[in-house]
């Protein structure tokens, strides 16, 4: 009996559904007729035939648009409605922001990414307010302009608002105070200025908060540090001007704290140590002052430390080591002085650890065997003694400045065991002895050892030069030793930075940089440096080098500097260096060539490229009036790769920096980048 009733209303539903009395099981036609007008804007010669497979070539009128492709419908009732739209990346040879017209009579939508399409025009504001079901609504890489509307802001049933990277601008809306239940806001890299509304309070579930890239400044609002479910607080890159104020120690449930590169100025306030929580903690490039609270280093889940360009002074606290977990500290260009702590080495996560340019004692700190440091910059301070045997606890380097220090004696023969090694700075100390203990040349992608008294000849060996970084660049590669799984790490940015300063903006696609001048080398050039096929810059001037000019470096078709000035070279310069396209800067000056000068490209270069040669002809070649002084420390302020662009404006006009400053290296922080292994950063 009950079989035979279910037959019945199984029956009935169907008869009723060809009845027309039960709607059918697909989308409402005003939706697909929606859909379909929005295709037709952004493609409105479009013609499958013509055009290659698309997300888009699904959307059709004798089909279900719950079947389509980057839709999704309600299961929940029997009329299916359309309440997800994933149109990221559709590729449309024009998106203007009226076209997104259609999509407003779509009352049911719950989801809606319109990301990175390069929409063109303002926000439109009134047509979102009327999609009042809204949760999610990414609008992120886009070209959005003008100012927000409050419109926007009435959708009370809102979670998440994603605006990064537009070009949206003027002030923020005081209605803003209407997005109720918004858990995430983020509107980072636009052109929005002024202070955060207090309004800003009234978003009490806020869980992430990102204007980083901005241009707001003023104060803090205090109704900010009230936001009790607060995790992330990005507010980094823009003009803020004030102290830290002792509010901020309400943000209990804070995991990321992002403050870096604006006018923060005074000391750290104790009120930090409340955020127990604290995982990330940036307050790079502001105007700190003081010594460094022993409080910060109390907290248990401290991971990342970021407090470079500042103006911190005194000692280092004693219980740094008390952070167990810390896997990034980076305390650059400050003014601490002292001994460095014996418990920084013991740090069993520590990955990243950067104290260059301050002014810290003592000899090289001693680090335990188990250490996972990757990358290690003490640069620029005043630290002392010989490289101790102990390095080879430091197997995991993959980056190792130690310049500008007065660091005595050999290079170890532990560094020829440095099999991961990218980058080795030892310039402007006081080593000596032979260089034929380098890490294997075939990994290195960066080798400085200038400015010392290395003598001896220059190992056969060098011919691999980086081999290996003519695959990847140097800051590619120690990003993935760092395992950040995107180039979003906090600290990156800074990293990219410093090494932007060190090294010049072209730093990003520098894959081979050697600097042996302005030491003690004889011999003569081997003819295997013809193989490091991947070298940019070659400098060994300065030397007591000998004998001619390799062939062989007419191979490094990449180089764009060479400098083999003062020396004892002799002989004529090989035609083979005409075949280097992208030579840009070229001294042989104060040598003893002979034979006439190359014409072609060397007819490009001036005469103090040459000067001082007295045994060639075919260019005016007499001696300059200024001859070059050995120069001590400032030979890179010649030598600055912004001089190589100035050169050389077209082959290499650095694209990653531009992407740094418009933020490719930070992307809206997550809750889930928290989680920081080890690119984490070594």
């Amino acid at each position: 009996m009950a079989r035979n009733s279910k037959q019945f209303q199984s029956f009935l539903f169907v008869v009723l559904v060809f009845s027309g009395f039960i709607p059918c099981l697909s989308c409402p036609q005003f939706q697909k007729d929606a859909l379909l007008q929005f295709k037709s804007q952004l493609f409105p010669k479009y013609d499958s035939s013509n055009i290659e497979s698309s997300d888009l070539d699904s959307w059709n009128s004798s089909s279900d648009c719950c079947q389509w492709k980057r839709v999704t419908c309600s299961s929940k009732t029997a009329l299916k409605q359309v309440i997800g739209l994933s149109l990221s990346s559709v590729e449309a040879p024009f998106f203007p922001s009226n076209a997104l017209s259609p999509l407003f009579i779509l009352r049911s939508l719950v989801h809606l990414d319109i990301s990175s399409n390069d929409i063109e025009g303002n926000v439109p504001g009134a047509g979102f307010a009327n999609l009042t079901e809204l949760v999610k609504l990414d609008m992120s890489a886009n070209k959005f302009n003008g100012s927000l509307s409050g419109e926007l802001f009435s959708l009370s049933k809102l979670e998440y608002l994603y605006l990064t990277d537009n070009m949206i601008e003027g002030q923020l809306n005081r209605s803003l105070g209407g997005l109720k239940n918004l858990k995430e806001f983020h509107l980072d890299h636009n052109f929005l200025k002024g202070e955060i509304p207090a309004e800003i309070g009234s978003i009490t579930y806020l869980q992430i908060l990102s204007l980083l890239g901005n241009q707001f400044s003023g104060r803090i609002p205090s109704s900010l540090f009230y936001l009790k479910r607060l995790e992330i607080l990005d507010l980094g890159i823009n003009s803020f001007e004030m102290e830290i104020p002792n509010d901020i120690g309400n943000l209990s449930m804070l995991a990321g704290l992002y403050l870096n590169d604006n006018h923060f100025y005074g000391a750290i306030h104790p009120s930090l140590q409340k955020l127990e929580n604290l995982e990330t903690l940036h307050l790079g490039g502001n105007e700190f002052i003081g010594p460094l609270p022993s409080v910060l280093f109390q907290s248990q889940n401290l991971k990342n430390l970021l407090l470079s360009q500042n103006s911190f002074s005194g000692s280092l606290p004693n219980n740094i080591g008390n952070a167990s977990r810390l896997e990034v500290l980076m305390l650059s260009d400050n003014n601490f002085s002292g001994v460095l702590p014996a418990s920084v080495s013991n740090l069993p996560y520590l990955s990243l650890l950067d104290l260059s340019k301050n002014s810290i004692s003592g000899t090289f700190p001693i680090f335990h065997p188990a250490s996972r440091l990757a990358y290690l910059g003490l640069g620029q301070n005043k630290f002392v003694g010989v490289l101790p045997q102990s390095l080879e606890n430091l197997k995991s380097l993959y980056y190792l400045d130690l310049h500008d220090n007065n660091f005595t004696g050999e290079i170890p023969a532990i560094f020829s065991q440095f099999s991961v090694l990218r980058a080795l700075d030892l310039k402007n100390n006081s080593l000596q002895g032979p260089i034929d203990r380098l890490p294997d040349a075939g990994y290195l992608q960066l080798l400085d050892l200038s400015h010392n008294v290395f003598s001896g000849k220059i190992p056969v060996g060098l011919g691999t030069f980086s081999t290996f970084g003519a695959q990847s660049s140097l800051v590619d590669t120690i990003s993935e030793h760092l395992m950040v799984p995107e180039p979003q790490y906090p600290n990156l940015d800074t990293f990219v930075e410093q090494l932007e300063l060190r090294y010049g903006d072209k730093i990003l696609q520098l894959v081979s940089w050697l600097d042996l001048s302005n030491n003690q080398l004889s011999g003569e050039i081997p003819e295997s440096l013809g193989q490091a096929t991947s070298l940019r810059m070659l400098n060994m001037s300065y030397n007591t080098l000998t004998g001619g000019i390799p062939t062989s470096l007419g191979n490094l078709k990449v180089l764009e500097t060479l400098d083999l000035s003062h020396n004892s070279f002799s002989g004529e310069i090989p035609p083979s260096l005409m075949e280097l396209p992208r030579l840009s800067l070229l001294d042989l000056s104060n040598n003893y060539f002979t034979g006439a000068i190359p014409v072609g490209q060397f007819g490009f270069f001036s005469n103090e490229s040459f000067a001082n040669n007295s045994g060639l002809c075919g260019i005016s070649c007499e001696p300059s009036q200024n001859t070059k002084l050995k120069e001590s420390k400032d030979w890179d302020s010649w030598f600055s790769w912004k001089m190589a662009v100035s050169g050389y404006p077209v082959g290499l006009l650095c694209t990653i920096s531009g992407l740094y400053l418009s933020g490719f290296f930070r992307i809206p922080p997550q809750k889930e980048r928290l989680r920081i292994s080890i690119r984490q950063l070594a």
